[in-house]
């Protein structure tokens, strides 16, 4: 990180972290993939020196055998403040089912494990479909989904899309959650690339999950 002309070095409780500060500079750029999503200053943010640069990108740190990456500092340092809980996510169970699924279809040593719970993560999207607000989303897909639909013509005069979807109907999120299970990928690395493969399990009842030795999933797998 020294090497780096944009990083800069912070220090938090002890812990060194490098804020990665976006480039200004007056090249242009070419673009080739979806730009990463721009960071919202916290309330009540600390004014930053006039002479630091003003657009935090990204910030990491190392700490206890974890590399942890940020799209804020601010943010980060949440993260690195929080105390240690009772529970950790390893001993939930929707996780253990997870890892159990992924298992059988990868064994043996893997590159790197994602798990997620898409009741909680699909909820932004639903609810900006529900008040046709998607063209407006900085999320992700949001972005992605911009990109795609947006007419190029009017995408170079800035004008806004129209919502494919009227989702004026749609119930509310709190109806449909059920059906949102944890999700999660597991990727092995081989000489000629990954192998990748995911899993979307079903919702169960908890007094039901003890009655089953294996969950079912929706299983794709993709070189």
């Amino acid at each position: 990180m020294k090497s780096d002309p944009n990083a800069y070095r912070r220090e938090f409780e002890g812990k060194v972290v490098w804020e990665i500060i976006e480039a200004d500079d007056d090249l242009p750029e070419l673009d080739i993939s979806i730009s990463p999503l721009e960071p919202l200053a916290p309330v009540g943010e600390e004014p930053r020196d006039e002479n630091e640069p003003a657009i935090p990108t990204s910030a990491v740190c190392v700490t206890d055998g974890h590399l942890l990456i940020a799209s804020h500092f601010n943010f980060l340092k949440t993260v690195l403040a929080r105390k240690q809980t009772d529970g950790t996510l390893v001993d939930t169970s929707d996780y253990r089912e997870m890892e159990m699924a992924l298992s059988q279809l990868i064994s043996g040593p893997v590159s790197f494990r994602c798990f997620l719970r898409t009741d909680e993560a699909y909820r932004p999207t639903y609810e900006l479909l529900r008040q046709g607000k998607m063209p407006e989303s900085e999320t992700l897909l949001g972005r992605l989904l911009n990109r795609m639909l947006t007419p190029p013509d009017d995408e170079d005069e800035g004008i806004l899309r129209k919502q494919k979807i009227d989702g004026r109907e749609l119930p509310s999120f709190e109806m449909v959650r059920r059906y949102f299970g944890p999700a999660g990928l597991i990727v092995r690395s081989e000489e000629d690339g990954w192998f990748i493969a995911g899993a979307t399990l079903n919702k169960q009842a908890p007094q039901a999950r003890a009655d089953v030795s294996a969950p079912a999933a929706d299983q794709s797998a993709i070189r």
